[in-house]
């Protein structure tokens, strides 16, 4: 079982790409030289990236929090590891789907920043 990035971590990380997507919007009217076009689809993509991110933080927090509820003190350790991990197992196609989209848009956001190549 791959183990869950913190919703933590995940949400900070959409934080920055939602912050770097408005502060290219407001390169606009810092009086950028570059295209319009081209720094608002970059800036899209940045959001998308964020929002994208955070669906993956709440996807990690709902598994946690259905495990927990599930959880008592008479389950060993291995029964708690099984009841993560089905937990995982409903979520998991669209939470890796997230990250890998995220990761992929972040990158292709990066490369895309104007001015950068």
């Amino acid at each position: 079982m791959i183990p869950l990035i913190p919703p933590s971590l995940l949400n900070f990380l959409a934080g920055l790409a939602a912050g770097a997507g408005i502060n290219l919007l407001t390169s606009i009217e810092g009086g950028s030289h570059f295209p319009r076009g081209q720094v608002v689809v970059d800036s899209g993509l940045w959001i998308l990236d964020a929002m994208l991110l955070a669906y993956a933080a709440h996807l990690a927090e709902t598994v946690e929090r259905e495990a927990a509820l599930a959880f008592d003190n008479t389950l060993s350790a291995e029964e708690k590891r099984d009841i993560m991990r089905d937990e995982v197992d409903k979520r998991r196609l669209r939470y890796h789907g997230s990250i890998v989209l995220g990761v992929v848009g972040m990158v292709v956001s990066m490369v895309l920043v104007p001015g950068i190549l």
